[in-house]
């Protein structure tokens, strides 16, 4: 049994994911070569990718070739207080209409004491309470805010087929419709 089939077979025994396991194969597919242009070329991925994964591979511990978290390490943390909380709660339910900047001044002129409190504080109460006028409305708003900050790749993108007319754009296609029907006028 050769290191190659070894370290495959280690590397279903240790559970990588199919990512890992692609990238294990780059790494040994360079051992065998020793040359990074026929490794990339072989795989279709670029130098950059390849050279940052071997930075990264270490062969004994396989896990290293593992997607690592992308989130921030330090995020930052609500600051407010548990009666800065309780207070803007209660302004915003007797005032279920009023947006944070209204509360905020509301809140400003009742709590002179506490000039702690910023417009984000306020927000982010709301959120947290989730006390809005109308909360399917909103619900919905902030799935189709959701929802449209993920990013589209082109290959998520769907070609629209009309008329027999494959793979041209939804665009093209009205253009070939006006375009046939100018001609039928013309005969």
């Amino acid at each position: 049994m050769t290191r190659e089939q070894r370290t495959r077979i280690i590397s279903q025994l240790v559970g990588l994911s199919p990512g890992a396991r692609l990238r294990l194969d780059w790494m040994l597919h360079y051992a065998r070569r020793q040359n990074v242009s026929l490794t990339c070329r072989h795989f279709g991925i670029s130098r950059k990718a390849f050279y940052k994964w071997l930075r990264r591979f270490n062969s004994t511990d396989l896990h290293s070739l593992e997607e690592r978290s992308r989130a921030p390490k330090k995020r930052r943390i609500r600051e407010y207080t548990v009666k800065q909380y309780t207070r803007v709660v209660a302004l915003r339910r007797t005032r279920i209409r009023y947006g944070k900047g209204k509360l905020l001044a509301i809140y400003q002129t009742l709590y002179p004491d506490d000039p702690d409190i910023s417009l984000w504080k306020v927000q982010m109460i709301i959120e947290r309470a989730g006390i809005y006028y109308n909360p399917h409305k909103q619900a919905r708003i902030n799935a189709k805010r959701q929802r449209a900050s993920q990013k589209k790749r082109i290959t998520q993108l769907e070609r629209v087929h009309r008329r027999g007319v494959p793979a041209l754009p939804r665009h093209s296609c009205c253009i070939l419709e006006r375009d046939e029907a100018l001609h039928q006028d013309r005969h």
